[in-house]
C-alpha cells in the first residue's frame, strides 16, 4: 500500500510538470501469478499444481536453432470471449489508471500463439494457433483505451 501511496504522490508531481507517463503490459503473465490463482480457467491449465499443457514460444527460425520457451501459460481465449474480456478490460483498466499511454507487448500474441507442447523438449513441432485478439478489440472499439496504445 505505501508503494501505491508513493506512485500517487510521485505521479501529481510529474502531472503538475506535464509529464506523460508511459507504461507496459505484457501479453502473457506469469503462470505462478495470482492472475492464474484467481481465474485458472482463463489460461489453458488443467489444475493449478499441474505441468502447463501448452506453452507459448517463439518459432525456430532458417538461419537459427535456438527458440524460446517462455514457460508462461496460454490464454484460453474462448473462455475469455464468454466472458466479454472482462479479465483484459480490468487489467487494462489498471494499466490506465496508472499510466497516460500503455504499450501492449507481443501485440501479434492477440493475433496468433506459436505454442508448444509443456513437455515439448525443443519449439520444432510447435503450431500456430489463433489468439482472440481480434474480436476483444472489435467488441470494445471506443474504449478509453483504443485511442492510447502502442503495440510493440
Amino acid at each position: 500500500m505505501a508503494v501505491l501511496l508513493a506512485m500517487e504522490r510521485g505521479e501529481g508531481l510529474l502531472r503538475s510538470q506535464r509529464i506523460r507517463l508511459i507504461g507496459d503490459i505484457p501479453l502473457f503473465v506469469a503462470h505462478q501469478s495470482a492472475d492464474v490463482w484467481a481465474h485458472p480457467e482463463l489460461f489453458k491449465t488443467e489444475t493449478l499444481t499441474e505441468i502447463r499443457r501448452w506453452l507459448p514460444a517463439s518459432r525456430p527460425i532458417i538461419f537459427s536453432q535456438n527458440w524460446t520457451a517462455w514457460g508462461l501459460p496460454v490464454y484460453h481465449w474462448e473462455a475469455l470471449q464468454a466472458e466479454n474480456y472482462r479479465w483484459w478490460i480490468e487489467r487494462l483498466r489498471m494499466a490506465f489508471s496508472r499510466f497516460d499511454i500503455n504499450r501492449l507487448n507481443h501485440f501479434i500474441g492477440f493475433v496468433r500463439t506459436y505454442e508448444i507442447s509443456a513437455q515439448a523438449k525443443t519449439a520444432l513441432k510447435g503450431k500456430y494457433l489463433p489468439g482472440g485478439g481480434g474480436s476483444f478489440f472489435q467488441s470494445h472499439p471506443r474504449s478509453p483505451w483504443a485511442v492510447a496504445i502502442y503495440c510493440g
